[in-house]
Parts: structure tokens; C-alpha cells; sequence
């Protein structure tokens, strides 16, 4: 790669944080290993036998590795090693003021991308298209061979840019480019993410109380912290659980009759009770409940009181855990002790 070059305090700072990053992510930490030091000073000798210093310095900067809000050019390239980069430009005069650039490729994308944002910069469009990748290749100090292609894609999705810049010209104006697409993408993984760390975290909860018994129920609490704010006093139900076999089996009988004489058959939701008490509600009488035996427990111990979609929501999602987790034994058992609003 040539002669190295010697860098300022603060790009080696960069580099040995790099080091630090790398070797963290295989498990390797300072407060582990006696010989951390020697290790990361040879992660960096040898990233520096692969790539010059101006390319390391190119792919670890970030300043110009960003989206840019309504760019005057735009290009997006997928190259036939899988990486994709985009180009960002705007201009003034016939002149690029400023530029971007994002890839989700390897180093060398980086470092090629960073580069060719940066040679582009204060020059004019007639001079940027004369831009080859030999040159982003001579100023990075050279890439290894299997790498070189990564100056091609940056170079191609610069000149697809500077099309951009000219179709939208002609067009009649500048172009607001939308963002749209890329939002929805993030967005629809944020909460992907969210709603696979609260299936998890669920699914353990009811798992952990289909053996524990819960200290207080979520609804209790709840009534707990609201008499709490406004200042008034609130007595905590006082409960002491007993398992199945201890409870009367005159009491079970009668709570079944009273409560829910399908529990035993159906699977948290008594779909034909459920069908009469929408058909009554239609028909302008009085609402009625369907809730089982489940249901009642999945609000009282993991929900808040109220009426609301969200709240009826979470509800049947509990239910459909508490019937695939627990027993229907243990079902039956908390809603007969459960704390607070229901138990005998």
C-alpha cells in the first residue's frame, strides 16, 4: 500500500477506539485481559498492512457519511458485490457546495464513498464528470485488488447523481425529494423491534406467575397509585393464596355456575356467549359481559381497570397466553385467590 502516513493525535485516538470496538465485539475487554493492549495494537498493525492510512481515516470519519434533506442530486446504486450506495449533491451555480453519501457496505464502500464526497466538493459538474475510479483509487493510497470495485460504485453512483441534478433542471425546478420510503422502512422495523421485545418480556411474565404467586395484581396497584395521587386513603386487599385442593369444592361449583360454566371446554373465549351479548348490544338492549374465567384473570392481573379497545385488546392477547402457559387448574386457582377484585 506505500508508505504510511503519520496521522494527527486525534485520528489515532479514532483508530485505537476502533480497535477497541473490534475486539469487544468478539468478547475480548480491557478489564478482562492482562495483554488487552498488545492485542489492539495488533489489530491495528495489521488493518494498516491491508489499507493505507487515508483509507482507514476515510471509512472511520463520519461527517460526510449522512442523508442529506432535499438534495439537488440523488442516486442510489446496488453494485454486483451486493453493496448499495447513495449519493447525495446539492448545487450552486454550476458548482456542488456540498455532499453525502450512505452505504451499507464494507470498509472499503466507506472509504470510497467518503472520498469521492469530499474530491467532489467546491468543483464544478464539467470537472466531476471526469472523475474515474483510478482517481478515488490514487487518492486513497490504493486498495487491495478484491476491493477496487468499491471506487467503481462510488464513482458510477456520483455520475447517476449529477444526471439527477440535470433531469431535475430540466424539470423545471429543484426537487424536495421525498424521504417517504426510507421513514416507513425504519419505522416499520422500530416497531417490529418493539413488538418483539414486549412479546418476550410477556410471554416470560405469564410464564414466570403460571408457577409464582403474583404479591399484588397490576389492577390493585393501579388503584393503589391513583388513590395515592389524590391524596386519598386506600386499604390494600389483604390475601393469602392458597393452592386448589384447599378450597371448598362447594365454592368451585358455585363459581363456575355463577361465572363461567363453559370453562372447562372452551379455550379463553366463549365465542357463542360472546355472539349473544354483540347480537343484545345491536339490538339496543343493555350491555351485558362475556368475559370467562380467563379473561377475568388476564385483566386483573397483568391490566389496568377501564374500558377501552386497547385495554380489551391486550386482554384477549393475555388470555390466548394464560390458555397456551398455565393449567386450568392454575387458571381457576388465582381467579378464585386473585388479589383485589375477584376471590373467594
Amino acid at each position: 500500500m506505500g508508505e504510511k502516513q503519520h496521522f494527527s493525535a486525534e485520528f489515532r485516538n479514532t483508530l485505537e477506539q476502533w480497535a477497541e470496538d473490534i475486539l469487544g465485539a468478539i468478547g475480548i475487554f480491557k478489564n478482562r485481559y492482562p495483554d488487552f493492549e498488545k492485542l489492539k495494537e495488533r489489530a491495528i498493525e495489521q488493518l494498516r498492512s491491508v489499507y493505507s492510512d487515508i483509507t482507514i481515516d476515510m471509512f472511520l470519519r463520519t461527517e460526510d457519511n449522512r442523508r442529506m434533506d432535499s438534495p439537488d442530486g440523488f442516486a442510489r446504486i446496488t453494485g454486483p458485490c451486493g453493496d448499495t450506495m447513495e449519493i447525495y449533491l446539492k448545487v450552486d451555480s454550476g458548482v456542488i457546495i456540498d455532499s453525502s453519501f450512505q452505504t451499507d457496505g464494507c470498509n472499503p464502500s466507506k472509504a470510497c464513498g467518503g472520498m469521492a464526497a469530499q474530491m467532489v466538493k467546491g468543483k464544478s459538474i464539467a470537472k466531476i464528470k471526469k472523475l474515474t475510479a483510478q482517481d478515488i483509487l490514487h487518492e486513497l493510497g490504493g486498495l487491495p485488488e478484491e476491493s477496487e470495485h468499491c471506487a467503481t460504485l462510488a464513482v458510477d453512483t456520483l455520475k447517476e447523481a449529477l444526471e439527477d441534478i440535470v433531469r431535475q433542471e430540466k424539470a423545471g425546478g429543484k426537487r424536495q425529494r421525498p424521504r417517504f420510503k426510507a421513514v416507513l422502512k425504519r419505522t416499520g422495523k422500530l416497531l417490529l423491534l418493539v413488538a418483539s421485545i414486549l412479546c418476550i418480556v410477556t410471554v416470560l411474565e405469564v410464564a414466570v406467575f403460571r408457577f409464582l404467586d403474583s404479591p399484588v395484581t397490576v389492577r390493585v396497584a393501579f388503584r393503589s397509585l391513583f388513590h395515592r395521587v389524590a391524596g386519598k386513603h386506600y386499604e390494600e386487599p389483604l390475601c393469602h393464596w392458597r393452592r386448589l385442593k384447599e378450597i371448598s369444592p362447594h365454592l368451585k361449583r358455585a363459581v363456575l355456575a355463577a361465572e363461567d360454566q363453559k370453562f372447562l371446554s372452551h379455550h379463553g373465549v366463549d365465542f357463542a356467549e360472546l355472539n349473544r351479548a354483540v347480537t343484545e348490544f345491536l339490538g339496543d338492549e343493555r350491555i351485558r359481559g362475556a368475559s370467562t374465567i380467563t379473561m377475568q384473570v388476564a385483566r386483573t392481573v397483568f391490566l389496568w381497570s377501564g374500558r377501552s379497545w386497547l385495554r380489551k385488546t391486550l386482554e384477549a392477547y393475555y388470555t390466548v397466553l394464560i390458555e397456551l402457559v398455565w393449567s386450568k387448574e392454575r387458571i381457576f386457582e388465582v381467579y378464585s385467590l386473585g388479589q383485589g377484585d375477584h376471590g373467594g
